[in-house]
Order: C-alpha cells, then structure tokens, then sequence
C-alpha cells in the first residue's frame, strides 16, 4: 500500500507554513538537512507536482513545528481511520507497531474489511489522539463507503 498522502493535502497551506519559517531563517537547505527530504521534493509538494508521504511530511513539519493538520485538512465528519492515522503522523507499519498489531491488521481495519474489535479501538484511540468511539465511527465509515471508494 502506497504511504503517499491522497486525501486532504493542502499544498499552499504547506508553502505558507514554509514561507513563514524562512521568514525566521530556515532556508530550503536547512529545512533539508534537518528533516532529510531533498530539497526537490520538498519544491515539487509546495508546487503539486506530486504528494507527500506521510513520514517525510511529519518529518518536516516536525522541523518546521507544524501539526499535520494544518496542512492536511478532511472535515472531521468525513475521516476514516486511515485519515486519523495520517493527522497523527503515522505510516500504517508505525501505528500497527505502536498498537501491537500486524501492518495487515491494520490494512484491514483502515479498509473496514476486519471487525474492529473494543480492544484494537482502545489501543488505537490514544495513539490517535482521539476517543475509543472516535475511531468505531471512522471505521464505520470506511465500512459503509461506496464500492470502489477509497478508504
């Protein structure tokens, strides 16, 4: 499963958080160095050239002292579980680690294809920064998409 962020980037929100903090003099190349994404990369998300992952965003947004959610924006009411892992600024194989899971258990859950257990909801919930139902309603909601929807 690709760690490219697909939903929610908001790539001027980033260019504005970056702007400010060159402001403060934090070039590109110490912005670079300090998180370790190229330079390149970190021109073509501000452009959209292409989307973030989501360690490499953390990583830089940790730099510029960030919250991921400045800068990946979905409406609270429409999250999926995958959704909240990202604005935690998690990879699936981190969060499955931190919450004692396989990274296919995980997989399943953010797609709503396993029963998400109370057990796996506490686990997850601070981990996420959010409550045990917090995380039942989002994988409901990856549960009761559309076909072909993406989780």
């Amino acid at each position: 499963m690709s760690r490219r962020i697909t939903r929610g980037f908001r790539r001027h929100a980033f260019a504005k958080a970056r702007l400010a903090y060159k402001r403060k003099g934090i070039s590109n190349h110490d912005l670079s160095r300090l998180s370790g994404v190229g330079e390149n990369t970190l021109r073509r998300w501000q452009s959209g050239e292409v989307l973030p992952t989501i360690d490499k965003l953390s990583a830089t947004l940790a730099v510029l002292g960030v919250p991921v959610g400045q800068v990946v924006v979905i409406p609270a009411e429409k999250r999926t579980l995958g959704d909240l892992r990202i604005l935690a600024g998690f990879t699936q194989p981190q969060l499955a680690k931190a919450a004692g899971m396989s990274t296919t258990a995980l997989s399943m859950l953010e797609r709503g294809g396993t029963p998400l257990t109370e057990q796996r909801a506490q686990a997850l919930a601070p981990l996420l920064g959010v409550s045990a139902d917090d995380i039942h309603v989002a994988w409901q909601r990856a549960r009761d998409r559309p076909p072909g929807t993406p989780a």
